[in-house]
């Protein structure tokens, strides 16, 4: 049966099962940028399917069963590897290093892999001065048990850091704040979309900075779609940005091909849809 076929998320497993084997799934990289300049200093990972039938599918239609099955712990090693294949010796030369963003969920804190396969991405690059960040999501609950705050030190021990993805749209947000080594904040989108028109939202976004700035946590603002958007979050002193303005989600082939001429702060054009990101 065709992936666009079928209504149950449990009913892809086995279709993961074969598409993990055939290293089907794919690392696609969409840009942060220091949006003063330009620059890109890093980039969000995110997972892509290319089905032999149904063609390339967005995450959005097969993680929920990835995640809930913990079939998600083979999809990010193999993620992970392809990342280290491609980027070793293609990543800029800079004094700062280029930030990596993979998503984590709970289902990656039941066993070792996760330190295993951030500590094996961070050697294979360990020339090319790699900043690897790990972002949470709300999708599946991360209690803060002994075992997982013990993981949670061994990562950031071996160099790995760890941000809040769409910060501010979760009950847990603030509960991992306060329970977790965070370094970043991902400002979520729908707060980005409305900061020029809606006065409350913006509020929000000021005090969300206040209190990022008072516990020495960087923000990161996702889904930046215009300038003004752009503007708004710099007059914050939010310059790390990402979103279509500066760049779609793309193939690792093409991000490192762009990625040498990042120096330029010229919008890519428009030409992915929204679920895609």
């Amino acid at each position: 049966m065709s992936v666009e076929m079928r209504r149950d998320p449990a009913s892809l497993a086995p279709d993961i099962d074969r598409a993990i084997a055939r290293e089907e799934f794919e690392p696609w990289l969409q840009p942060i940028v220091n949006a003063d300049d330009g620059r890109w200093i890093g980039a969000e990972v995110l997972a892509r399917w290319r089905h032999p039938e149904a063609g390339l599918i967005g995450a959005d239609r097969f993680i929920a069963c990835a995640e809930a099955s913990g079939r998600i712990v083979p999809i990010t090693s193999s993620l992970m590897r392809q990342l280290c294949r491609a980027l070793r010796g293609r990543l800029p030369a800079s004094g700062t290093a280029f930030r990596l963003g993979v998503n984590v969920s709970a289902a990656q804190f039941v066993d070792r892999t996760l330190v295993a396969d951030c500590r094996a991405l961070l050697d294979g690059l360990s020339h090319d001065r790699v900043a690897l960040q790990l972002e949470l999501t709300e999708r599946m609950p991360i209690s803060p048990t002994p075992a997982t705050l013990r993981m949670l030190d061994e990562l950031r021990d071996i160099g790995a850091s760890l941000a809040i993805d769409d910060f501010g749209t979760g009950h847990a947000s603030f509960e991992w704040l306060q329970t977790f080594p965070v370094s970043a904040l991902k400002l979520d989108k729908r707060f980005v979309s409305r900061i020029e028109s809606d006065e409350v939202t913006a509020h929000i976004v000021d005090a969300i900075v206040t209190l990022a700035d008072k516990l020495g946590v960087e923000v990161i603002a996702e889904g930046v779609e215009r300038t003004g958007q752009q503007r708004a979050l710099l007059a914050r002193g939010v310059v790390h940005q990402q979103g279509y303005l500066f760049g779609r989600p793309m193939a690792l082939d093409e991000f490192v091909e762009r990625l040498g001429t990042s120096a330029s702060s010229t919008p890519l054009p428009i030409t992915c849809c929204e679920s895609c990101s």
